[in-house]
């Protein structure tokens, strides 16, 4: 219960990691080090070799790497936040970016989403790219420069925006190591040490979280409603929600019956990060050239009026009273660049294509955060007004 940080990996140590690169037949390192970050899901260890040894590179799952300036590598450790999907989810989509765009990612050298290695922990093993976070930096830049960066992430957005995806969900590798659809993989989901802690026996993370993947949007609302549903049915806090589950029924019957359906399947399904702020890209401070995306692990292929679900793109990752403003400003600055380069279909393929298609997902939001909050005794005095977001949109449709 409480942050995602409690349950980190505690006593890893690099004697844990020396043995890890034992096995995968890697050079002595230079050196390891543990980083001091706050991340939520993962520890990370920095691996310095003397030279880029590209025998090694090579040998491990055929990644190629330069022979300059290569000398680093990131071993990533996971919490036992969710097991398997996320570590498989990450390296596919790193796997897939790296083959098939041109955007700046790490590469996968080793992963294991299992606990059966000597960590006793998942992992990810990859490069290092050169570059400062962006939210470490970009106080420092002028607005030249930012809109060196603002231009650059609309390249990006545009290279997934190519891509076109027949499935919602994650990424995953078949058992040839072919890059395939996965289930879908959301930080609101219940996390595992948390079903322990708050839910009544017998509930898991597959009774309370979506899977999939999903063909279409209603299928993709339609399980997350269902999975809600469940929740109010057991789970003592959400007693108060039980008296709208025949409504609920209702709707779901009406977004799942024709022609509403086809109404609101009316969208574009496309790849995207999904947490794309500054502490996520890195950058040459000297130049303003993006050197890397990071941290994909909760990456998908989504909706695309839900390529930013937590409004997190070009958030500065700074927790201050100016950080929405300036937001709110560079998104302005953002959507003006990309009408102007003829590009506007980033900003209008995000929009809902019809009421409807709004208030299907007004209602999916809204249930998910009575259904995330209550079980944990938070946001008393806003769930009721919630609840009466959630009914009045359901009836917008009819039930």
């Amino acid at each position: 219960m409480g942050s995602p940080k409690v349950h980190l990996p505690q006593a890893l140590t690099q004697d844990h990691v020396r043995a890890l690169l034992e096995i995968l037949s890697s050079p002595t390192p230079q050196s390891i080090r543990q980083l001091k970050v706050t991340a939520e899901f993962h520890i990370i260890f920095v691996i310095t070799y003397a030279t880029a040894d590209l025998e090694f590179w090579s040998r491990i799952k055929d990644v190629q790497i330069p022979a300059v300036n290569v000398t680093d590598l990131i071993l990533r450790v996971s919490g036992n936040h969710i097991s398997k999907i996320k570590t498989e989810n990450e390296a596919a989509v790193l796997s897939w970016i790296d083959k098939s765009t041109n955007i700046p990612v790490p590469r996968v050298v080793a992963y294991d989403s299992s606990v059966e290695n000597v960590l006793h922990h998942e992992y990810i093993l990859m490069t290092r790219d050169p570059g400062e976070s962006l939210a470490d930096v970009y106080s420092s830049f002028d607005s030249t420069q930012m809109d060196i960066i603002l231009d650059q992430l609309i390249d990006i957005n545009v290279e997934l925006h190519e891509h076109r995806w027949s499935h919602i969900g994650g990424l995953s590798f078949d058992d040839n190591d072919n890059i395939i659809p996965g289930p879908v993989l959301e930080e609101t989901f219940w996390f595992e040490p948390d079903i322990l802690a708050l839910w009544p026996a017998g509930e898991t993370f597959n009774s309370l979280n979506i899977s999939g993947a999903f063909a279409s949007y209603t299928e993709y609302i339609y399980a997350h409603l269902l999975k809600y549903k469940h929740a109010i049915e057991v789970h003592p806090s959400l007693e108060f929600m039980q008296d709208i589950l025949p409504h609920l029924d209702c709707f779901l019957a009406i977004i799942t019956s024709e022609p509403m359906r086809s109404n609101l399947d009316n969208v574009s399904l496309r790849l995207a990060h999904k947490d794309l702020h500054f502490a996520n890209i890195l950058v040459d401070p000297t130049t303003a050239r993006i050197t890397s995306i990071i941290d994909w692990e909760f990456a998908g292929v989504v909706p695309f009026t839900r390529w930013n679900p937590s409004r997190a793109f070009l958030w500065n990752a700074q927790e201050n009273d100016t950080s929405i403003v300036e937001k709110t400003s560079l998104m302005e600055r953002y959507e003006k660049k990309a009408r102007d380069r003829g590009l506007g279909y980033l900003i209008d393929d995000a929009k809902f294509t019809s009421k409807e298609q709004e208030e299907m997902q007004t209602v999916a939001n809204f249930m998910r955060a009575i259904v995330e909050v209550c079980p944990r005794g938070q946001a008393q005095g806003s769930v009721m007004g919630w609840k009466e977001t959630a009914v009045k949109a359901m009836a917008e449709l009819g039930a």
